[in-house]
């Protein structure tokens, strides 16, 4: 299907401290939209650094029809998306205008530089890391349906204010065409039932913070259902509480017991981004195919325990970040 790339709708609230909001037009099938995030800093000369992504962009929402379906912080979303390919993560341009063209000298005055940066930060919905073409689509946000229903769709970014920072400025621009969506029955001759009701199967991002005491950590309750594709583990930042071993039981039976290290060596087998390993992020992959429905079929057991064994449990905030990608349908109640 021809793609469309083009200027997106408007971002609007783009206020220090308070969610940006960017409304989706009903109707196409999106592939990516592209944040255009500026923000200047200021801040002593001396020893001078740019802004970061984390300076301009904290916790982005995603809805569907007003309901969460994705929760990640900007910075997670790149370290995730960065571990499975280097041209995934997001572009920073020092003295570069919002238009990407316009050039932006530093102002130094007072003892003081101020700098704009602006960051481009890409966000998925079609996944181009997966092995075919058609895979990728398969993965696309459709908006619209035959029968003329259509969805709200809307990303919230909120606009970080750590103190030295103005003048923020969000636009997007997307990726689109005009696929329109699916029905959950079809008629005798393989044709979608257009009279059944729509349904929209979607990556989910869900987000858990887990407080830990010591170096062993077990979680058996989950936010969420559906297939589970994939669990990023985030350690504290700065922190030596990293995780040594991996093990996952379902319903008393083991379905992964590994070390992070092996862990980390299998999914750069499978084609991920070696430069993006981190020691204090894990990433577990349930499947490596083109296949939604082929990962850990969650619906399926009573009870999935997760134990952690990490190195040390010394940080001051003991707290591990849980991204975990499901596969569901994101109209179902």
């Amino acid at each position: 299907m021809f793609k469309v790339n083009q200027q997106s709708s408007p971002v609007t609230n783009v206020v220090l401290g308070q969610y940006a909001i960017h409304r989706f037009n009903p109707g196409p099938r999106y592939h990516q939209t592209r944040y255009i995030i500026t923000v200047t800093k200021t801040a002593a000369s001396a020893g001078f650094t740019s802004a970061t992504l984390g300076d301009a962009i904290g916790m982005t929402l995603f809805k569907v029809n007003t309901k969460t379906v994705r929760e990640t912080m900007a910075t997670e979303l790149d370290a995730v998306q960065t571990g499975w390919g280097p041209n995934f993560a997001y572009v920073q341009y020092d003295g570069l205008a919002n238009d990407l063209i316009t050039a932006v000298a530093d102002v130094v005055a007072g003892g003081n530089t101020a700098r704009t940066t602006t960051f481009i930060l890409t966000y998925h919905f079609a996944e181009p890391w997966r092995d075919s073409y058609r895979a990728r689509q398969a993965y696309a946000l459709p908006t619209s349906w035959s029968n003329g229903k259509t969805i709200q769709a809307e990303c919230w970014l909120f606009v970080a204010n750590p103190g030295y920072t103005t003048n923020p400025v969000i636009r997007a621009e997307e990726t689109i065409d005009t696929v329109t969506g699916a029905y959950s029955k079809k008629l005798a001759s393989g044709q979608p039932d257009t009279t059944s009701p729509i349904i929209l199967p979607m990556q989910h991002w869900f987000r858990q913070v887990e407080v830990y005491t010591g170096t062993k950590l077990v979680v058996r309750d989950w936010p969420f259902t559906g297939i589970w594709s994939q669990m990023s583990i985030f350690s504290p930042a700065g922190s030596n509480d990293y995780i040594n071993t991996f093990t996952l039981k379902a319903d008393g039976v083991t379905k992964t017991d590994v070390t992070k290290d092996t862990n980390d060596r299998t999914n750069v087998d499978y084609g991920w981004n070696p430069a993006g390993i981190s020691t204090l992020r894990m990433d577990w992959a349930a499947d490596f195919d083109d296949d939604p429905t082929s990962g850990f079929p969650f619906n399926a057991y009573n009870t999935v325990e997760l134990t952690l064994l990490l190195a040390n449990a010394a940080a001051a905030n003991k707290n591990l970040v849980f991204l975990s990608q499901v596969w569901r349908d994101a109209l179902a109640s």
